[in-house]
């Protein structure tokens, strides 16, 4: 445990270096439209209000840095509030969080439900669990003063988000209302053959043209130019999704599948059912990265060749 603790903590220590404006910076080709549109998001999340959400279990030592990415973000709007729903927690989350809440702009449910842990599992007993937690915070911005935009992202990226790749959702969903949400382009590294191999991450919620589970393995290869336009998916996630206020608030998440999937579904059949043409689609904007782990050894290696 000790060791596992300690490969945290030094990752968590490089994390700067994994910045994703950093690591994963605009490509040339779409470096020009990429600054044009930050500018151009920042200038619309000033007259605008969002509210943040996310849930949360055993989220050190990244949490602070989540912590402040939500403050940082937050900052580009006219008005922001932000709401975590915790459970179970051992390992000193729920003591950050309640340091952090304030009850105002920054709420927080601690929550002892007795679940164990399954992280890695797309198992009904771990879907239906989640469903549950976002479905609370869904409750908190329906009770709320509702929002221009709804930001929903995970609490325990290693490198965190890009503020600046947010603001580029937002120029692109105020461009084109076609689009109801737009999920991160979100990086990890894996071990393969004991070397490090990067992968698009988040595949279990991304859903091209179809709803049902299938191989995603391309997914995992698929990595867009950032800075490129939007690419529509049926559902997509990535650690991070930005939503019309009111487009999130239709729909419901349900844990027979991915939580996103079935949520992204829902809003879909809302959507067209009501005839409503604008705010139809979900996509990912290859502009909004997220950092999700890396291999605190290849990272190393890296950073020396680097230097």
């Amino acid at each position: 445990i000790v060791a596992g603790v300690t490969l945290l903590v030094l990752a968590f220590s490089a994390g700067m270096r994994a910045a994703p404006g950093v690591l994963l910076p605009p490509d040339p080709e779409f470096a020009d439209a990429y600054r044009e549109s930050v500018a151009r998001g920042r200038d619309i999340a000033r007259e605008s209000s969002v509210a943040l959400v996310a849930i949360c279990r055993n989220a050190m030592p990244f949490l602070p840095r989540t912590l402040q990415l939500v403050e940082d973000t937050g900052a580009m709007f006219r008005q922001w509030s932000a709401f975590i729903y915790e459970n179970d927690s051992t390992d000193g989350t729920k003591d950050v969080l309640s340091a952090w809440a304030d009850g105002q702009r920054r709420n927080v449910s601690l929550n002892d439900n007795g679940r164990p842990h399954l992280n890695y599992t797309t198992a009904p007993v771990r879907t239906h669990a989640l469903a549950e937690y976002r479905s609370a915070c869904q409750h908190f911005v329906r009770h709320s003063e509702q929002p221009a935009f709804v930001i929903v992202f995970d609490t325990d990226p290693w490198g965190g988000w890009s503020v600046d790749g947010v603001a580029t959702s937002i120029a692109e969903m105020t461009l084109d209302r076609s689009w109801y949400g737009l999920a991160s382009y979100s990086w990890a590294e894996f071990a393969v053959n004991r070397q490090p191999f990067p992968v698009h991450y988040d595949a279990f919620a991304a859903r091209l043209n179809h709803w049902r589970q299938r191989s995603q393995e391309w997914f995992h290869h698929w990595h867009p130019a950032v800075g490129s336009p939007p690419v529509e998916f049926n559902s997509a996630f990535g650690q991070l999704a930005v939503y019309r206020g009111e487009s999130y608030l239709s729909g419901a998440y349900d844990g027979s599948d991915c939580e996103h999937v079935t949520f992204h579904k829902c809003i879909t059949e809302r959507a067209r059912l009501s005839g409503e043409r604008r705010c139809r689609r979900m996509g990912i904007n290859p502009s909004m990265r997220c950092v999700a782990f890396w291999l605190p050894e290849a990272h190393d290696a890296r950073q020396h060749r680097d230097d």
